[in-house]
């Protein structure tokens, strides 16, 4: 009888403490305050995990600080493990009734909580690679915006060098064409006019170099007079 009463007790004991857990978890006054308020007196304030309550109207919380984040997240896994030890505890009761071994089931369940436990670390794990994946995937995709907006930089100030040095180039073979063609007009000029004048040359020599004939009428004027 003192074998099962203690189970009895200690099962009683523990399911009140979840109850009391799970109440207090839910419950707004966590911190109770009075604040002074002019002219309305003294009015409670009460604050919970969820939310606070000003003169009896309560409201959830717009923005939780981290602390306060990881309060919530320890009073959660506290009444998680609370509801595992009273199920342990009436799993061990109810075999104690049945005087049954409980070595078994306890080790079932220690098992089943290992690998709830290892849910939890793997979902923790997930969640850290995909945080890792989403930030290297941004990390990622920026330097590539900025690989790109580089390239477009690049690619049109070559673009304009580009352009550039082909007009020049084209503005520089005009120049060139222009003043090849001018070049060989004025030596084509200065050719025909040297030649014209060798030419001119040529002739007034050989028009002052041969005698002029006598005529007859001087010839026989001559003939007369030395008579």
């Amino acid at each position: 009888m003192g074998f099962k009463l203690v189970p009895l007790i200690a099962l009683g004991v523990l399911g009140l403490g979840n109850l009391l857990h799970i109440v207090g978890l839910a419950t707004p006054e966590w911190v109770t305050a009075d604040i002074s308020v002019p002219i309305l007196g003294y009015s409670e304030t009460t604050r919970g995990l969820w939310e606070g309550c000003y003169d009896g109207k309560c409201d959830s919380y717009n923005k939780k600080t981290d602390w306060l984040k990881a309060c919530e997240a320890m009073a959660i896994l506290g009444m998680l493990a609370g509801l595992v030890a009273a199920l342990m505890a009436g799993v061990v009761f109810a075999m104690g009734l049945m005087n049954k071994d409980s070595t078994q089931a306890i080790g079932m369940i220690s098992l089943l909580s290992a690998i709830a436990s290892c849910e939890i670390v793997v979902v923790v794990v997930v969640v850290v690679v995909v945080v890792v994946v989403v930030v290297v995937v941004v990390v990622v995709v920026v330097v590539v915006v900025v690989v790109v907006v580089v390239v477009k930089v690049v690619v049109a100030v070559v673009l304009e060098v580009v352009v550039v040095v082909v007009v020049v180039l084209v503005v520089v073979h005009i120049v060139v064409v222009v003043v090849v063609v001018v070049v060989v007009e004025v030596v084509v000029v200065v050719v025909v006019l040297v030649v014209v004048h060798i030419v001119l040359v040529v002739v007034v020599s050989l028009s002052v170099s041969s005698p002029r004939p006598l005529s007859s009428s001087s010839s026989s004027s001559s003939s007369l007079c030395s008579s």
